[in-house]
């Protein structure tokens, strides 16, 4: 512990002459101020009441349990802040707390910071690799809010608990507020480097002796393993280590002891910095120690992978087929509905990300409103603003706000379409990140542009091909179509045959067209080159192949 607060007290002189970091625990127990831009926010609108009686208790509850822990107490409230509650599961809500409606978000300043990927842990975590599974929530609502602020995030608990005859305030970083999630990831990635600690030094659960880079093209490359990670040399494994997604802190190790040891560091450190961790959430350590982030990352014998909650997948499939219904019901979608069905699609396509492709027709429906779009919803370019509203008035009419309903964009049913394509399985499909089997593709025989075609695959088992000579069904049809169907068809016959099943692809082509397709999931006018990237998608998201695309 003395090593730790001496390399604490280094790291904070180290960074003083650029921002002048305070104790951490001063830091812990006051918080940091918050920037603000504009005057602060006068709202005094009573909370609503909600109607549902059985919702109504379910709010009083979790309410009381806020209240009772001390993240809102008495004091002299000059502004109100809103809540309302959001269907979480079957027979649960969850506590939605607004700072946006009341104004005080569009006073309060943040600078950018990033959030944590699903791959910041998979690249941590190798084919034999224990996800630790350690769970380290809640220190946004245990850092306390700024003491200036907090009149400003006043709570109405009167509609809800009988027992609270005056209004309350916020004095933990609130739910909702702009500045709590920058709060928690600026002092956790402080503690960070102090957890993280001398790599070099034998006592500590995160050492590790070299970088190993196992990158494609190596003649030693190995798929299963990252293609940056932290060895120890006396083992050759994967050296423990750990990612944070805001407050949450998850460990991964090469045993279930590692992962242990780097938790209880995490932990200890955590405690001497000020900051309080919840034991009782820790998970012990699992290679499917559940969700995190969003996702479900997972190992096993076919390699590493992500996958969603079967929850999440029903909720995905049921809003996609709402959207379909509407479209062909009626001729405008309601805006604001549609709105929050894109935002828990984004999240869904964190796990999923070739359906962030699919998704252009939503973004196109609710900005088509917008002045300066075209009649299919995408921007129009400076040229084509002069010549449609003249040089002198080009946005002089822009409307005021979102309508109530919009029109759907032209490729909205097109995606709406594929994207239930890609989630007709009644299970979540697993997504394979990292494979076990690394092959190579050889094309002898041509390219498939004439009258015949040919492919060959290289592998661990040998050499494997296909040609022949296209039917008539296909010889009208463009070079661009038949170089790509030959391409689909090799990667499914190879996945069908086993020889493919699980293994990591890299493509290579000098077709732009088809190169384009796949990247951007559409392919303009051409439905059968359309037909041929949602199958190549589908081999990707059912977790037969790994893609890596290169031109």
């Amino acid at each position: 512990m003395v090593g730790l607060a001496r390399r604490l007290k280094a790291f904070i002189l180290a960074m003083a002459p650029r921002q002048s970091l305070p104790d951490s625990r001063c830091f812990a127990r006051d918080g940091i101020r918050s920037w603000i831009r504009g005057d602060l926010p006068s709202y005094r609108v009573p909370q609503r009441y909600e109607s549902d009686a059985a919702v109504r208790k379910q709010m009083a509850e979790k309410l009381q349990n806020v209240f009772d822990k001390g993240y809102i107490t008495w004091g002299d409230v000059k502004s109100l802040t809103s809540y309302f509650s959001a269907p979480k599961g079957e027979g649960d809500i969850c506590m939605v707390y607004d700072g946006t409606k009341c104004g005080l978000n569009d006073v309060l300043w943040v600078p950018s910071f990033c959030f944590a990927r699903r791959g910041h842990i998979i690249s941590n975590c190798g084919r034999n690799l224990l996800d630790g599974g350690y769970r380290h929530r809640g220190n946004v609502l245990k850092l306390p809010l700024d003491v200036f602020l907090q009149p400003y995030c006043g709570v109405d608990l009167k509609p809800y608990l009988v027992t609270i005859l005056s209004w309350v305030m916020w004095v933990r970083c609130a739910m909702g507020l702009k500045p709590s999630p920058y709060i928690a990831i600026r002092f956790m990635l402080l503690a960070s480097e102090v957890i993280r600690g001398d790599h070099r030094d034998p006592a500590n659960a995160l050492r590790y002796d070299t970088i190993r880079l196992n990158l494609p093209g190596q003649s030693n490359y190995n798929p299963s393993l990252p293609w940056v990670s932290k060895i120890i040399q006396a083992t050759n494994k994967l050296s423990a280590d750990f990612v944070g997604y805001v407050d949450d802190l998850r460990p991964v190790g090469s045993s279930e002891s590692e992962c242990n040891q780097c938790a209880r560091q995490i932990s200890s450190v955590l405690g001497y910095l000020g900051i309080q961790d919840a034991s009782r959430k820790q998970v012990g350590a699992s290679k499917h120690a559940g969700v995190w982030a969003g996702s479900v990352v997972f190992a096993d014998e076919k390699g590493v992978g992500v996958n969603c909650t079967q929850e999440k997948w029903e909720k995905t499939k049921a809003y996609l087929s709402v959207i379909n219904a509407e479209m062909k019901v009626n001729d405008v979608l309601h805006h604001k509905t549609l709105e929050r069905q894109r935002g828990f699609l984004i999240y869904v396509t964190r796990t999923y990300p070739i359906m962030v492709l699919y998704l252009k027709g939503i973004h196109l429906t609710l900005d088509s409103w917008r002045t300066g779009r075209d009649s299919e919803g995408w921007r129009m370019t400076m040229s084509e603003l002069h010549h449609h509203f003249g040089e002198s008035d080009i946005v002089d009419n822009a409307p005021s706000g979102a309508p109530e309903y919009v029109y759907p964009a032209t490729r909205l049913e097109a995606d709406i379409t594929t994207l239930l394509i890609m989630t007709s399985d009644s299970t979540p499909p697993k997504r394979f990140v990292r494979s076990k089997v690394i092959l190579s593709a050889c094309y002898g025989f041509g390219d498939a542009s004439g009258s015949g075609f040919g492919s060959a695959v290289q592998g661990p088992g040998g050499l494997w091909y296909r040609h022949g000579i296209w039917g008539t069904d296909v010889n009208k049809d463009s070079s661009n179509y038949r170089e790509l169907r030959n391409l689909v068809e090799t990667i499914e016959e190879g996945v069908a045959s086993g020889s493919l099943d699980g293994a990591e692809l890299f493509l290579f082509t000098d077709n732009t067209v088809a190169e384009a397709a796949f990247y951007k999931g559409n392919t303009g006018s051409s439905k059968a080159l359309f037909d041929l990237i949602i199958r190549l998608r589908l081999l990707e998201i059912n977790g037969s192949v790994r893609l890596s695309e290169s031109g």
